[in-house]
Formats: C-alpha cells, sequence, structure tokens
C-alpha cells in the first residue's frame, strides 16, 4: 500500500437496504409467541391469633414476668450463706 485511499464501494440503494432489513425482521418475528394468563393473587398475609377473651369481654390480662431478683433469691441466699460459712484463711497468731 503506498498509502493512498482505496477506491470507494458503490452504495447499496436504499431500497435493497429495506428489503434486507425485512427480511430480518420477518426471521425474527417468525418463533414470536404471546401468552396471555388471567393475573394472579399475591399470598394472603398470616395474620396473628385473636387475643383471649374474658367472659366480660375484655382482653385477657397476661401475667407480669417476676424480676430476676424475685425469681433466683432463694439461691442467691444459699450462695451467699455458703460464702459467709466457709470463712478465709487461718489468721496467723505470731504477728502483732
Amino acid at each position: 500500500m503506498d498509502g493512498s485511499c482505496s477506491k470507494l464501494k458503490k452504495r447499496k440503494s436504499d431500497s435493497t437496504a429495506l428489503s434486507n432489513f425485512s427480511k430480518k425482521v420477518q426471521l425474527l418475528m417468525v418463533d414470536t409467541t404471546v401468552t396471555i394468563q388471567r393475573p394472579s393473587l399475591p399470598p394472603l398475609p398470616e395474620l396473628r391469633a385473636p387475643p383471649p377473651i374474658t367472659q366480660t369481654g375484655e382482653p385477657v390480662v397476661p401475667v407480669p414476668e417476676k424480676s430476676f431478683i424475685q425469681k433466683y433469691w432463694l439461691y442467691i441466699v444459699a450462695v451467699l450463706i455458703a460464702l459467709v460459712m466457709s470463712g478465709g484463711p487461718p489468721e496467723e497468731e505470731g504477728k502483732k
């Protein structure tokens, strides 16, 4: 190549380009499938069970939960008594 431009090719006419495009579109349309479905509803939400009601029609008030000390006071007292009864290290009588 000597650096000169090559000869320009003749451009296809617009009608030829249009017919090629229409052939491609027809090829694409051969495999087109349309499905019509009825709309489906989403699943219904799971609702909580209603609170129990007394004979007067008021909701039952749950028993309030006890605090940590109210639940375990007996075990705490037992551990404290065991610590007091165990005593400390023996006293040394030689130091005054």
